[in-house]
């Protein structure tokens, strides 16, 4: 064996944490366990049970509830007999037309383009690696993004900014509640869900053992 592949079994053997940098031997975990550091008591990696279907599942189901959430009527305002039906996309429309523009590219990037884009990831890296057993093209740069975007993802901040405006709003006027509010509601659910089963750790183990531990 060369000194370069003893000293990359090393560092396969080795942990380092997130958050004081202590290095530590890599801890054989079983379902449902988590290493935790000796230090700081930071989380490094929990082993999730069946972790990769899961995730897949929960990506598409996130994805089908975006999509509804951005088809049907999302509130309607009812104010002395006149309503007023707005759309997830509608409200974009309308920042526009008031001159909003960064507020309006704000939104949709934040609430649309990157939570879409980051579940459309999860499914093209995870589903070729339980499938076909290896990363498709591109997939180390899009597995950087997803990990890179869960320590970023906005949807629960959106959904709580809204919901503070409703109680504000809800004197008022009349608020109606459409199909999409409940869709947007759901996809939060299943986003928080794949960010819950995410973990950088086992995610490149996964990537090493080609996909085959990750869906026994």
């Amino acid at each position: 064996m060369t000194s370069s592949m003893i000293k990359d079994e090393k560092l396969k053997q080795v942990i380092a944490c997130h958050e004081c940098d202590l290095l530590m031997p890599y801890p054989d975990l079983i379902e449902g366990e988590q290493a935790i550091c000796p230090r700081c008591g930071f989380i490094l990696t929990t082993q999730h049970k069946n972790a990769m279907n899961r995730i897949m599942a929960f990506s598409a189901s996130g994805l089908i509830f975006l999509l509804l959430s951005s088809l049907y009527p999302f509130l309607s305002f009812s104010v002395r007999g006149q309503e007023r039906v707005v759309s997830l996309l509608q409200s974009i429309d309308i920042l526009i037309a008031e001159q909003q523009l960064v507020l309006a590219l704000l939104i949709m990037v934040a609430i649309i383009i990157i939570p879409a884009a980051f579940l459309i990831g999860v499914l093209y890296v995870f589903v070729n690696l339980s499938y076909f057993g290896k990363l498709p093209m591109y997939g180390k740069n899009v597995l950087r993004f997803i990990l890179t975007m869960v320590q970023w993802s906005m949807v629960e901040i959106f959904l709580i900014g809204m919901m503070v405006s409703l109680v504000k709003v809800s004197s008022l006027a009349d608020i109606g509640l459409g199909l999409s509010f409940w869709s947007y509601i759901m996809f939060t659910v299943f986003m928080t869900l794949v960010l819950m089963h995410i973990d950088k750790v086992q995610m490149w183990q996964w990537v090493d053992d080609g996909g085959n531990k990750a869906t026994v």
